[in-house]
């Protein structure tokens, strides 16, 4: 959801699970020892030429994308419920 929105002010920030699919037995694993399967992240790759202004647009859109999901509440989330029901989706793989 973050991404999407992110995408909406034109800024890439590719979100990731913290597990991997183990194909030997079937399960889902967690990738790291100290974070449980379940934790999310995002991740946004800076270039070295990167300037003042867009580092603080990204800040800028970051905080606003973050204001206006709160504003949903948990509104947000059932959107994709329904969405996920329609196409048999189990979302992403872990």
């Amino acid at each position: 959801d973050l991404q999407h929105q992110m995408l909406q002010n034109h800024w890439y920030v590719s979100g990731y699970k913290m597990c991997f699919h183990d194909p030997s037995d079937d399960s889902t694993r967690p990738l790291f020892k100290d974070a449980p399967a379940s934790q999310t992240m995002f991740r946004v790759v800076v270039k070295a030429n990167v300037t003042r202004p867009l580092m603080d647009n990204l800040i800028t859109s970051l905080r606003s994308c973050v204001e206006d999901m709160d504003a949903l509440g948990p509104g947000f989330k059932t959107m994709h419920e329904s969405k996920k029901a329609k196409t048999h989706s189990k979302g992403h793989a872990c």
